[in-house]
């Protein structure tokens, strides 16, 4: 398996305050690509900005689909005994309490970890390995 930091960047659809004061969408997204680009509305003469990552999802990603190319490597991983980091950072109201913890009926990052974790674990029959899952949340 590959080891080092990987770069995602999940761009959220504009909230409801946003759309009722005309806010204007500034950042497109090209998933195939993995890329984000930030124009200045002001501005139009103005150079798009461009910015390339390991993956990109746009405000039409779902979290299953997040989960399979994020969270599935990092389980693979962390089941051949490798640690895993999931590290969320953005500005209030970006979304990354949507896509680490979602809701019940569409669960984000951790519930899904924690759920396949947990079930992959009852999957390995007694005696033939032993297993201690130690999970840490900080806020």
């Amino acid at each position: 398996p590959t080891t080092g930091v990987k770069v995602a960047v999940r761009c959220r659809p504009m909230s409801k305050r946003e759309e009722q004061l005309g806010s204007k969408v500034c950042v497109s997204v090209n998933p195939a690509k993995a890329q984000i680009t930030i124009s200045d509305l002001k501005n139009e003469r103005e150079t798009p900005k461009l910015f390339t990552f390991d993956h990109s999802y746009g405000s039409e990603s779902v979290q299953p689909q997040v989960f399979e190319e994020l969270g599935t490597p990092l389980l693979e991983r962390a089941l051949e005994g490798i640690n895993g980091t999931i590290f969320a950072y953005g500005q209030t109201g970006s979304g990354k309490t949507w896509t680490m913890m979602g809701i019940e009926s569409d669960p984000g990052l951790i519930p899904q970890l924690n759920s396949k974790l947990f079930s992959r674990l009852r999957e390995v029959k007694e005696g033939e390995t032993s297993s201690n899952a130690t999970v840490e949340f900080l806020l």
